[in-house]
């Protein structure tokens, strides 16, 4: 298991409490979201709670930072714009 660092403990304590109070039922969000500036451990978070975690998708703002993700392990990372809308025929 990574080290964390006590930035990176915050989140992963609201992940625990978001996931303990069920994603989509009583008022609680099916989404969270995991913010911050770059260099921060976002993506090595992101990856340690899929590890355990169901039905993840990895969605970045631009390809580039899709593309980040790829390159540090994130499975099949894609922008948020081509997880929200498909094309039509």
């Amino acid at each position: 298991m990574p080290h964390f660092t006590p930035h990176q403990d915050s989140p992963l304590k609201s992940v625990a409490d978001w996931l303990k109070a069920g994603p989509g039922r009583s008022g609680t969000p099916q989404v969270f979201r995991l913010f911050g500036y770059a260099g921060t451990g976002k993506t090595t978070l992101a990856r340690h709670l899929a590890e355990d975690a169901g039905n993840v998708l990895f969605g970045a703002y631009t390809g580039k930072a899709a593309h980040v993700l790829r390159q540090r392990g994130c499975p099949s990372p894609s922008t948020i714009h081509s997880l929200i809308y498909t094309t039509k025929e």
